[in-house]
């Protein structure tokens, strides 16, 4: 009896990650589609022990004395939440305006200077 393999190319592509779908989304979609309901988060610890927490998660991000926060669930891991920080705000300083950058321009930038 042979056995046949499935067809490959009928197979519907898995659905991007959400650090894939941040860099082509915009802000405001990016911090709404982060959890913000209380949950429980889990790690190991130094000794190997499991350490677990109910509730949220607080991410600071200081730029130029002001620190905005955003809260997400606990069990959000931190790299979920690194692309809405720093898509969050740049300093334009020809104008002399503060102005949102999109995520797409973090891509273009990262781009730009890797060494690959």
């Amino acid at each position: 009896m042979v056995r046949s393999s499935p067809d490959i190319s009928a197979a519907t592509p898995p659905e991007p990650k959400r650090l894939q779908q941040q860099l082509e989304r915009e802000l405001e979609a990016n911090l709404a589609d982060l959890p913000k309901h209380c949950d429980w988060g889990c790690k190991k610890n130094s000794q190997s022990k499991k350490e677990c927490w109910c509730g949220y998660k607080l991410h600071p991000d200081v730029i130029d004395g002001d620190i905005p926060v955003l809260t997400t669930s606990a069990s959000l891991h931190d790299s979920q939440v690194a692309i809405p920080l720093a898509s969050r705000r740049m300093w334009d300083g020809g104008m002399g305006i503060l102005r949102w950058r999109s995520a797409p321009s973090l891509k273009n930038s990262r781009s730009a200077h890797s060494t690959a």
